[in-house]
């Protein structure tokens, strides 16, 4: 109950901040519609900002100088101020419904663009999963065909196939482990990067951002790569059962 009486404050905050830098310019359809955009942005850098740490004191005091320039953005972007000569043609004129349909159809679209993103993460995560998978059990294929004829010996020698098996599925991890390192090493320093310096920019008019946001959620990191490592681990086994038809007699004489 706090938590949600502390951020309506904010919103609160920020809506007396956004009238108070605007207050030069009319209250048309047009300027109220930036005014509820530049609500959406300030709230998303204030969660930004508390997501990297800063209390919420520093945030709202961070946020707020990162819009202080609100009536130039504003100059820059056509509109013009209430004292001054309007120019009919820069805008359309529109009723408050069509400025209500207006802002339903942006949070429709928005809405669209996130269902179509997580809809391409579901489809591509599953192939990305296949593909490591092939690549070990090529991998894995190819160390037994290499170790054949030292598994005919150790055969010859009185070990079972499960002995056998369990120790090709002992070496998998190792394999497995040092491609998961490279990988988040790789992943985890890339996101990182454009964390902490915003080298992929984006066009402020277009998204509403001037860099790509990236959010690291480590809980989900973990278990992304905890249960990488069993499932891959678990399916491993199954190509080690080409073991039990490996004959002593031919693996010994196998080159």
């Amino acid at each position: 109950m706090q938590g949600a009486v502390a951020r309506e404050e904010i919103e609160l905050s920020f809506k007396r901040y956004i009238l108070e830098k605007t207050e030069a310019f009319a209250h048309e359809p047009m300027e109220d519609v930036y005014r509820v955009n530049l609500l959406g942005q300030m709230l998303d850098r204030y969660d930004e900002l508390r997501q990297k740490g800063l209390s919420g004191d520093a945030a709202l005091q961070r946020t707020t100088a990162d819009y202080a320039d609100i009536p130039a953005r504003m100059r820059r972007e056509g509109f013009e101020e209430a004292g001054a000569h309007r120019t009919e043609a820069r805008w359309p004129q529109m009723t408050e419904e069509e400025a209500a349909d207006y802002v339903k159809q942006s949070d429709a679209y928005a809405r669209k663009i996130a269902m179509g993103t997580a809809l391409c993460s579901a489809c591509v995560a599953p192939v990305m999963l296949l593909v490591a998978l092939f690549n070990m059990i090529a991998a894995l294929l190819i160390i037994l065909l290499e170790r054949t004829r030292m598994i005919g010996v150790l055969k010859t020698l009185g070990m079972g196939n499960g002995a056998l098996q369990k120790m090709f599925v002992i070496r998998s991890p190792f394999i497995i482990l040092r491609g998961m390192v490279w990988g988040n090493l790789i992943g985890i320093g890339l996101c990182l990067l454009q964390y902490f310096t915003g080298w992929i920019t984006l066009d402020e008019q277009g998204y509403f951002l001037t860099t790509l946001p990236v959010s690291i959620r480590w809980g989900w990191v973990l278990m992304l790569n905890a249960g990488t490592f069993v499932l891959i681990v678990v399916l491993l086994s199954l190509p080690t059962m080409l073991i039990s038809f490996i004959l002593p007699e031919r693996s010994i004489r196998f080159e």
